[in-house]
């Protein structure tokens, strides 16, 4: 897992920069799917979304996160026409790759995974 981890992070500038990125190429999701509001932040949650949209026709990632002690189902904004999710990693099933089917993942308790958005 953490050669795959680290062999992803290097191939993926937009996870290595120097400074924090740019707010704008970030939005937080709930598990249901809206954006985050304001008012939402300050509840407590066990589990958010994280879709990272980098300039310059970077990649586009979605990092899901589950602190629950239960699994939770994401769903995914859509990636849009011709686009789709790819798995890249979960830390709850180190072999989980290819083609997410749809906008809903699962994500075990007490876990991470990324996904990148790519064309069909």
């Amino acid at each position: 897992f953490v050669r795959r981890w680290i062999t992803f992070r290097r191939e993926h500038d937009v996870l290595t920069q120097p400074v924090f990125p740019d707010p704008a190429e970030m939005t937080w999701f709930s598990p249901e799917g809206p954006e985050l509001s304001a008012d939402e932040w300050d509840r407590p949650t066990r589990a958010v979304g994280l879709r990272w949209q980098t300039p310059d026709n970077g990649p586009t990632l979605f990092i899901a996160f589950n602190a629950s002690n239960q699994a939770v189902v994401f769903h995914l904004p859509r990636a849009g026409k011709n686009h789709h999710w790819d798995w890249c990693f979960d830390t709850a099933e180190d072999e989980r790759k290819g083609r997410l089917t749809g906008n809903l993942c699962r994500l075990a308790a007490h876990s991470l995974g990324v996904l990148q958005r790519a064309e069909h």
